[in-house]
């Protein structure tokens, strides 16, 4: 999907899509007054849409409700009326999924030109919205410390979590295999982002790629989330992790049985001991050895990786264990994590480490009661085998350290 940005607001866009998203925002002072307007625009060149469906109330400004209408003269076939809540409550995980959801809702149907308004978000982030400021979620740009008062741009704002969005919003497991699908994701070829005037183009094109970047790890996420344990092994876990590691820089480490027992990681090795597929600790790191980050950091992600937890003796019942086969979350979470970093800032200090199991009962496997030495050298006892996770966290943490 090729992504542009365009100024200009609605009489901006470059050519006409199938669809254009225009999101209604409930708000307050100048940026209500400011929308009120832009919103007056859309009514108008839309022959009265909005004010039609005002009529019968269903113009929706809740938060993921929808309405569809005529586009009238406005650079699209069709448009669609998507609710983002109310200005004060506008962060960055609303404008995400508001986006996705847009995104969402176009299943099963031929659209290949989405268009998405994006001058009432900018709007409505003119004030003092919690989207705007590093403090409390992840930071755009280079070099914005999470503890930092400074606020963002608005434009870059909305941008990259648009893009974000209905790349994510894009996202289908079936197509990873499932025998059914009911609606498939429109296939997309161009999303074209309409931005007001005022609004710096090069900044917003420049966030186009970080968005990129960063939607792809939680894509990735997601799809080998899904991959069911008797593909994703612990291994098959390590060998995507070197192959990841190797696309975008970063150095692998994949420690195996015999070297997890001279290390005496005697926790990791007594969850794995009752599965076939043997057990292993994925490391990936960037940036030069031994160094700090920035902020004086040495900054490692510890992830649990349990590609399936049947709890081992301790057995969980029936109901619902092959969802299970998500136990490895974690793990995945912090190599995608340390991979997104590696593109946004090549050669920051990260550390991933993931502890990569299976926890099965077997003849071979550790019993409630069993004592095992852990890395740090201290005595557990195991007395529910299916606490597994604190066991192999435990081990990977202090290695980590």
């Amino acid at each position: 999907m090729r992504i542009q940005i365009s100024a200009g607001g609605l009489s901006g866009a470059t050519a006409k899509s199938g669809l254009l998203a225009i999101p209604l925002i409930n708000g307050k002072g100048s940026s209500e007054k400011g929308t009120s307007a832009h919103l007056s625009e859309v009514d108008r060149r839309s022959g009265g849409q909005l004010t039609a469906l005002r009529a019968v109330g269903d113009a929706p400004s809740k938060r993921f409700s929808f309405s569809t209408a005529p586009a009238g003269s406005l650079p699209a076939e069709q448009l669609l009326f998507a609710g983002l809540g109310s200005a004060e409550t506008l962060d960055r995980q609303a404008i995400l999924r508001w986006a996705a959801a847009v995104t969402r809702k176009l299943a099963g149907r031929n659209v290949r030109r989405l268009a998405i308004d994006a001058t009432p978000i900018i709007a409505a982030l003119k004030s003092d919205a919690p989207a705007l400021y590093a403090n409390g979620g992840a930071s755009f740009g280079a070099g914005i410390d999470a503890r930092s008062k400074e606020r963002l741009d608005a434009g870059v704002v909305a941008v990259e979590l648009i893009v974000r969005g209905v790349i994510e919003g894009s996202f289908h497991e079936g197509l990873d295999g499932k025998s059914h699908v009911e609606a498939f994701p429109a296939p997309l070829e161009l999303l074209e982002i309409l931005l007001p005037s005022s609004c710096d183009l090069s900044a917003a094109k420049a966030a186009v790629r970080r968005s990129e970047i960063i939607a792809d790890g939680t894509v990735r996420t997601k799809r080998w989330s899904n991959r069911p344990a008797n593909e994703m092994p612990p291994l098959g876990i390590a060998e995507e992790a070197r192959d990841r590691a190797r696309a975008v820089g970063l150095r692998a480490r994949i420690i195996g049985v015999k070297e997890l027992e001279r290390m005496g990681a005697g926790m990791l090795l007594a969850v794995g001991r009752g599965s076939d597929n043997p057990p292993c600790m994925v490391v990936l790191s960037g940036g030069a050895p031994r160094s700090k980050d920035p902020l004086g950091r040495r900054l490692a992600l510890v992830g649990k990786g349990v590609c399936f937890d049947t709890g081992g003796i301790s057995i969980k019942p029936a109901d619902g264990m092959e969802e299970m086969k998500m136990d490895k979350n974690g793990a995945i979470a912090v190599i995608e994590a340390a991979a997104t970093v590696a593109q946004l800032d090549p050669g920051r200090v990260i550390h991933a480490v993931a502890a990569c199991v299976e926890n099965m009962p077997s003849g071979h496997a550790t019993r409630p009661g069993d004592v095992v030495t852990a890395l740090n050298g201290k005595r557990v006892e195991i007395t529910n085998t299916d606490a597994e996770g604190r066991l192999i966290l435990g081990d990977a943490l202090h290695f980590a350290e």
